[in-house]
């Protein structure tokens, strides 16, 4: 039993340790990289929203709904010049 305590404590300041680490940009996740992978394992449409360049990405993998109704679509949208948020259509 204090085998599992000492583990469950030495993962969590491994965890916490990493958020100290300092990590350049060219290490960041990139939305046109990540957008294909967010598609094909959830099988969505993910549209990125930006003033610089807007994307659409479909999923490669799998086959599309048969019906149009069926289709799921992830919007993001760029903001602020440095991160993205999901955009949520708000419906009156």
């Amino acid at each position: 039993m204090m085998l599992l305590i000492v583990n469950w404590c030495m993962s969590w300041i491994n965890l916490l340790h990493f958020f100290y680490l300092k990590i350049s940009t060219d290490k960041w996740m990139t939305i046109p990289d990540m957008g294909y992978v967010i598609a094909n394992r959830y099988n969505v449409i993910v549209v990125c929203l930006s003033l610089k360049q807007s994307l659409t990405i479909f999923p490669l993998r799998s086959q599309p709904p048969t019906d149009f109704n069926h289709h799921r679509i992830i919007c993001i949208e760029h903001v602020h010049g440095n991160h993205f948020v999901q955009f949520v259509e708000l419906h009156s």
